[in-house]
């Protein structure tokens, strides 16, 4: 193997690990944002489905009344 060619290997391997560690980097802010969506959709107190079932609690009520 000529130095050329060495060199263009170890340019490419280190690129390769560049983007590895920028696909790390990525996974990493998706994972947290995946943590927040599911935080707000299933939170007992605040989350969409717990806002849900409060609406659905006050129509109930509400037809009874009518």
């Amino acid at each position: 193997m000529g130095n050329t060619e060495l060199t263009a290997l170890t340019q490419g391997i280190f690129e390769l690990k560049v983007a590895v560690d920028n696909m790390a980097s990525k996974q990493e802010e998706m994972v947290d944002d995946v943590k927040k969506i599911k935080e707000a959709v299933y939170n007992p107190d605040s989350g969409i489905y717990a806002r849900l079932r409060e609406l659905e609690q006050w129509k109930a009520q509400r037809q009874k009344t009518e």
